[in-house]
């Protein structure tokens, strides 16, 4: 009997910042399937950035940094019981809650205009270090804290 191939996924990477990340933030942040709209104001973001002689990118890729979990916790049934059990996380499973979470908190912005809430959040993040989504990646460590004794389950 023949195995079947696992076909393997390659992300296309952003033309302009060439960046694989920046290319999935890109998809995330993608509301109603109008990605043009959405690259538009990121490449606008970048561009007003450079005005102020700040790099965007390593902006961006610092706010991931920051905002990226190492840990998390995975439903167990034990005994009828759900229990939340710690586990360590990939890297690739690191960016992309890092990347969900930065998405939520520019999309639940309180601002009309789209670009001054991408802004806003990244340097809430970068700067300020007070953001939405880091106060998600605070409550998933909190959660982890508390299920910490659990964490010699195996799954």
């Amino acid at each position: 009997m023949n195995r079947s191939k696992k076909i393997g996924f390659t992300f296309i990477k952003n033309e302009i910042t060439n960046s694989v990340w920046v290319a999935r933030f890109l998809n995330k942040l993608t509301i109603d399937g109008k990605k043009s709209k959405t690259e538009k104001f990121v490449y606008n973001s970048f561009i007003l950035l450079k005005k102020h002689k700040i790099n965007a990118s390593l902006n961006l890729f610092y706010a991931f940094e920051l905002l990226r979990p190492l840990i998390y916790t995975r439903p167990f049934t034990a005994r009828g019981k759900v229990k939340l059990v710690p586990t360590r996380l990939g890297i690739e499973e690191q960016y992309n809650r890092a990347l969900t979470w930065f998405a939520q908190s520019v999309k639940s912005g309180k601002e009309k205009v789209i670009l001054g809430r991408f802004l806003r959040e990244l340097f809430k993040i970068v700067v300020y270090k007070r953001s939405s989504a880091l106060k998600q990646k605070r409550r998933v460590y909190k959660t982890v804290i508390k299920n910490r004794t659990l964490i010699n389950f195996r799954f």
